[in-house]
């Protein structure tokens, strides 16, 4: 299966926190509060273990490995600044170990903090000049910052060191996927051979696959280049009898009925039918977004809509973001509707505009034009939790407690430490009077999450009185 053409695949270094258990039976002994909070830890006790590794910091402050792993829990927890301050830490009471330098820099990339992340890696590069896993990540770094050319003599440096480091081949094909398609398919390749497991294999494999339509494809963009759709139509349906598995002829044929031709039925019918077809192409958010913007309200003369811009200008978008997100937040939601609409109009992909856009037709009292923002939002973003839970919320207006509860279970799935979804779910099994079990289940994990939330004491009670 291709991957949509204009997208470059993620870039990945080698996981490093996989590895740190080990540090507490190698060497010295470490004290019983650490032990005790590497098995909260990976037992999936977070918030205990934390609460030990901060004990143990105080019990041994001069030890590096204590302030490690109180990050490492940080950064399970996504308190990654915290995180990043505990690996700062560990790196300045350890001045020959490079390790606590690359956790901070790990944590740093997520933050996207990229000059402080370079510094970081700088140094642990002084410490262990020879480590690819070093080089891959300040190839990262130099790429995100806009340095290319620097980040390619960064990874062509990784492969000196170490010629099958997975990492360093599969950045190299994406760096060389647009200029030079031969050389990126020859680091995928390379890549394939010495990945063995790892996640990233299927997307290469994905890479290296030649779709047999790609010629009939190019024809049809021809045609269309020349506005003439009809052949391309015709040049598309040939390729989709020629070549039935093809997820780029029917991709195009979509986008040609959408935004060429004009033939909403015809479009809705192919997306539906790309998202079956093909429901792993990363293509599938684009296609769910697209239908959503199709497919016609429930509710006549209440349905989002917005004008299709020719290039994807996503400066223009941040900027009109960032216009609405100040007039929201001083309550002129009329403003800030439109500033978010425009941000869409620039960059259709853009998942916090759609989730903003929603905000603020709640707050305005729109609940059917906020619940097709929220939709919008999911269709780009799928796990976006704050939108799944605003969702959630305009069932549980509406009485709709079926469709409440589908959102709040999806939400979980994604984010089980979402206390007020857990508190919700709750509540809508035990007006439902189904199983107590369940209801107890989600209050008490709320308890768990927030001892001292708004509804603690509320469910305090019931749990006393449903023992």
């Amino acid at each position: 299966m291709a991957m949509k053409c204009d997208k470059i695949p993620k870039w990945f270094v080698l996981p490093l926190f996989a590895g740190l258990l080990c540090m507490v039976s190698c060497g010295r002994d470490r004290s019983s509060a650490l032990v005790r909070g590497v098995e909260a830890l990976d037992d999936g006790s977070t918030e205990r273990a934390v609460e030990l590794f901060q004990a143990a910091t105080r019990a041994q402050p001069d030890d590096p490995v204590v302030h490690m792993y109180l990050g490492v829990a940080y950064r399970k927890m996504a308190r990654l600044e915290d995180a990043a301050g505990m690996f700062k830490k560990a790196a300045d009471l350890s001045d020959i170990d490079a390790r606590p330098l690359e956790f901070h820099a790990a944590t740093l990339i997520e933050l996207k903090k990229w000059d402080e992340t370079r510094d970081v890696l700088l140094k642990a590069r002084e410490l262990s000049p020879g480590s690819a896993r070093i080089l891959t990540s300040l190839a990262l770094v130099e790429t995100r910052s806009g340095n290319a050319k620097k980040g390619e003599r960064y990874l062509l440096d990784a492969l000196r060191q170490d010629s099958k480091y997975p990492p360093a081949l599969y950045n190299l094909a994406v760096v060389y996927r647009d200029e030079n398609k031969d050389k990126s398919r020859e680091y995928f390749s390379r890549y394939v051979k010495v990945a063995g497991n790892d996640p990233h294999v299927k997307t290469a494999q994905e890479q290296l696959w030649v779709d047999p339509a790609s010629d009939l494809v190019k024809e049809a963009k021809k045609y269309m280049a020349r506005q003439d759709s009809d052949s391309a139509l015709y040049t598309l349906k040939k390729a989709i009898r020629q070549y039935p598995d093809s997820p780029n002829a029917l991709w195009e044929l979509a986008v040609i009925y959408d935004r060429y031709a004009r033939n909403n039925e015809e479009a809705i019918r192919i997306y539906q039918e790309f998202i079956k077809r093909f429901p792993e192409d990363e293509r599938v958010a684009e296609a769910g977004a697209r239908l959503r913007q199709l497919v016609p309200s429930k509710e006549p003369g209440k349905r989002l809509s917005f004008r299709k811009s020719v290039v994807r200008d996503r400066d223009a978008a941040l900027s009109a973001y960032l216009r609405g997100v100040g007039k929201r937040e001083g309550g002129d939601y009329v403003a800030a509707i439109a500033h978010f609409t425009a941000a869409i109009e620039h960059d259709g992909m853009f998942a916090n505009a759609f989730f903003q856009l929603g905000l603020s037709y709640r707050d305005r009292g729109e609940s059917e034009l906020a619940r097709q923002a929220f939709l919008y939002a999911l269709g780009v973003e799928p796990t976006m939790g704050g939108a799944r839970y605003e969702l959630a919320m305009i069932h549980i207006e509406r009485k709709e407690k079926n469709s409440a509860i589908m959102q709040l279970t999806v939400l979980l799935q994604s984010r089980p430490n979402h206390a007020e979804a857990n508190y919700l779910l709750g509540c809508m099994y035990e007006e439902g009077g189904r199983n107590p079990l369940s209801v107890r289940k989600y209050f008490e994990r709320y308890l768990a999450l927030a001892p001292d939330g708004s509804s603690a004491d509320e469910i305090k009670e019931w749990l006393a009185s449903n023992r």
